[in-house]
């Protein structure tokens, strides 16, 4: 299947779209969500979550 993205860019997307998940599911800490969902460190995990959903995962889960 065809998705336009690039692999890494995929998985990335994936990756966030699982965060999203656990963001609003859970109470888990950003931290175990960021390595549960295969990324090396927080820090990494933040800045790829603002870049594709523009706002940072904290405020992401108060929106939730």
């Amino acid at each position: 299947t065809y998705t336009g993205y690039a692999p890494m860019q995929y998985v990335v997307q994936q990756r966030i779209e699982r965060a999203k998940q656990m963001l609003a599911q859970s109470s888990k800490p950003i931290t175990t969500i960021s390595i549960e969902c295969g990324f090396a460190s927080t820090p990494q995990f933040c800045t790829m979550f603002k870049k594709q959903v523009s706002v940072s995962p904290r405020r992401f889960r108060e929106m939730q």
